[in-house]
């Protein structure tokens, strides 16, 4: 831009107004409009100018509203709209997470599934969707380790503009269509997208951890029954439970030594699930493969049949039940670690309500319950959250100590350096109430947008400050003052209007996809509304109040 405003910017001028500057029949119309409009809004600052002028306590006052008006909206506004990563979007993409029994085998599960699936074909909004079921043991995958009986469903839909239901009008009846499906313990229908991160699960994590990983599921419990309870969370999982069913062998070592066993010998006849007998490789520059040995029928049919299973002894063959007890319990079917200690996640699946508001009403619940013992944490969107934001803030604070030794080197004063830096953030008055009337949160393109005004700003104020240093020898401080706003209000409300009316298809969010980036334009609109006020008032006044001061004292 700086590059086309000292060379193809002049040559345009030159070319326009090689015969004088007259101006065109539509010119004329369009200025004589504008001086008889707009022009006349300049009236009420150079009036609020005259006002100030009078005495010291009426701009403090003026400045004191300004910075109250502020307080009030960030203390008032920000915890009613609430913070997030990225505001809500449909994507046209919705995630489907089902858990039965974790002793289900996938073909099970796949059956159950398959009523759903039918049902999912024949809504108009779906266009295709696929099914995974649990995941390979003992193979690291890119993945969550899913069970036999879980299963992962995507569903792909027509883009907004061309279905009448929102993708979270879609995922409530989803929702209400599984929570029919039979034997179902788990049922989360959530957007894709819905955190910023692959590693983050859930929206809203409640992380558990202790030293015994036998209470766990017990505490997650009752944490999840208090998220269920809290406005925004629309399902709540735990990631592992003792709900998976194994059998117990109690050897009877009296009669193993009958039979001439040992418990090494007779753990080698048996068929561990999972675990691996042996390793297979056909050369041995490739990786060898692990052999895992199963039951086959009839012995993996149920208990008792397992019972018959022939053990080969000195003395022949025998049932397994004549040297062992069969039992039956139940076992976590994974277990989760971190930082050394047992971890179980309890994990919420949102809406639209911010992950902050969420966050905070789920950590009042959790406080009302003993916890003792153990370490609660929140680790989803919030920990991604509050990371950006500080890492945001203190890429603006350095940022601001750049602009300001920049200013200082231009105007070779500190003062009219430091007159421009309040217009920032007292120009978020404006992006507060934006954000609040198009019901958008706090997040990371909202503070993008918040740079974007802070720039536009800074760019007005330097327009303001220019004329005055140029003309306040001539005209005195206070004179000055006023005849920048009389001249420099017309760039100053162009630069406002043309930026504002860029944003607006933006804001409207007329395209797929533009619901992501929306809170940015909706910023810069609302920070614009009442930011060039702002620095049409503010300016001008701190302009001659300060540097009035020196001309005074010289």
């Amino acid at each position: 831009s700086y590059f086309l405003a000292v060379t193809f910017i002049p040559r345009i001028f030159i070319l326009f107004y090689k015969n004088g500057a007259r101006q065109w029949k539509i010119e004329k119309v369009l200025s004589s409009f504008y001086f008889k409009t707009f022009d006349k809004l300049k009236l009420p600052y150079i009036s609020m100018l005259k006002f100030t002028k009078k005495s010291h306590f009426r701009k403090i006052f003026i400045i004191l509203i300004a910075f109250v008006l502020l307080i009030a909206s960030g203390k008032n506004i920000v915890p009613v709209i609430g913070r997030d990563v990225m505001p809500p979007m449909d994507t046209g993409i919705i995630k489907v997470q089902v858990s039965f029994s974790s002793n289900m085998p996938a073909r099970e599960s796949l059956t159950r599934i398959k009523g759903f699936t039918e049902w999912l074909h024949k809504q108009p909004e779906v266009r295709k969707s696929s099914v995974s079921i649990g995941s390979e043991p003992g193979v690291l995958a890119m993945g969550n380790g899913a069970l036999s009986g879980e299963a992962n469903i995507i569903i792909h839909l027509t883009n907004r503009f061309d279905r009448d239901a929102s993708m979270w009008e879609v995922e409530e009846r989803i929702r209400k269509q599984l929570s029919h499906l039979n034997g179902a313990k788990y049922v989360n229908v959530y957007d894709y997208g819905a955190t910023p991160f692959s590693s983050i699960k859930a929206p809203v994590v409640t992380r558990i951890k202790a030293e015994d990983f036998e209470t766990l599921p017990n505490i997650a419990s009752k944490v999840r029954e208090k998220m269920l309870n809290v406005k925004g969370i629309n399902s709540v999982d735990i990631n592992w439970n003792n709900d998976m069913k194994e059998v117990l062998l109690d050897i009877n070592k009296n009669k193993l030594a009958f039979y001439g066993l040992t418990g090494t010998e007779l753990s080698r006849q048996l068929a561990m699930k999972g675990v691996r007998a042996g390793d297979k490789s056909s050369f041995s520059s490739i990786k060898s493969q692990g052999i895992k040995v199963y039951y086959n029928k009839p012995f993996d049919e149920s208990i008792q049949s397992l019972s018959l299973l022939p053990i080969k002894t000195e003395k022949g063959f025998i049932a397994l039940s004549q040297i062992a007890d069969i039992k039956t319990g139940f076992t976590p079917a994974k277990i989760t670690r971190e930082d050394l200690l047992y971890s179980i996640d309890v994990n919420g699946y949102t809406g639209k309500r911010p992950v902050s508001i969420v966050t905070s009403d789920v950590e009042k619940k959790i406080s009302e319950l003993e916890t003792a013992g153990y370490k609660v944490s929140q680790e989803g969107n919030i920990t991604a959250l509050n990371d950006s934001f500080k890492r945001l803030s203190v890429a603006v604070g350095i940022s601001a100590i750049f602009l300001l030794i920049a200013l200082y080197t231009i105007y070779k004063s500190m003062k009219l350096a430091l007159i421009m830096i309040p217009m920032l953030p007292l120009s978020a008055i404006g992006a507060f109430w934006a954000l609040l009337f198009f019901n958008k949160p706090m997040c990371l393109p909202a503070m993008v947008g918040l740079l974007l005004l802070f720039g536009i700003i800074l760019n007005n104020a330097i327009l303001l400050v220019d004329f005055y240093r140029e003309f306040k020898d001539e005209y005195g401080p206070f004179d000055a003052a006023v005849k920048s706003v009389q001249v420099r209000f017309r760039p100053v409300l162009m630069t406002a209007v043309s930026t504002i009316a860029g944003m607006i298809p933006l804001a409207l969010e007329m395209a797929v996809g533009l619901e992501r980036v929306s809170p940015l334009a909706d910023v810069a609109i609302g920070g614009l509304l009442i930011g060039t006020v702002i620095t049409l008032v503010f300016i001008p006044m701190f302009c001659y109040w300060f540097e009035g001061k020196k001309t005074n004292t010289e």
